[in-house]
C-alpha cells in the first residue's frame, strides 16, 4: 500500500473527520486546514523527509502545507462523489 493510500485510509477511518468533510462545502476545506491538515501534517509529514518527497513527487508541491491541502482535497472529492454515485439521480 502506497504512502497516499495509507494517509487516506486513517482519514477515512476516523468518523469525525468523515462526517466533518461530508458536512462541508468545497469553499469552506480551507477551514479544515488547523484540523485535519495538521493531523495530516504533524503524523505523516513534520520530520519525515522520505514522505515530503514521495508525496511531493505525486502533487508536484514541495511543503507540508500544501501536500496535507492537496490530500484533503483529494479525500473531500472521493467522499463527494462517492456520496452522489451511491444516491443517483432519477
Amino acid at each position: 500500500m502506497s504512502l497516499l493510500e495509507v494517509i487516506k485510509k486513517d482519514i477515512l477511518s476516523k468518523n469525525a473527520f468523515v462526517d466533518y468533510l461530508k458536512e462541508i462545502n468545497e469553499r469552506e476545506l480551507a477551514l479544515a486546514h488547523f484540523s485535519i491538515g495538521m493531523y495530516i501534517r504533524n503524523k505523516y509529514l513534520w520530520g519525515k523527509d522520505d514522505n515530503i518527497n514521495e508525496l511531493s513527487c505525486i502533487y508536484g508541491v514541495s511543503t507540508p502545507d500544501e501536500i496535507s491541502g492537496k490530500i484533503l482535497r483529494e479525500v473531500y472529492a472521493d467522499l463527494h462523489n462517492a456520496s452522489h454515485s451511491s444516491n443517483p439521480k432519477r
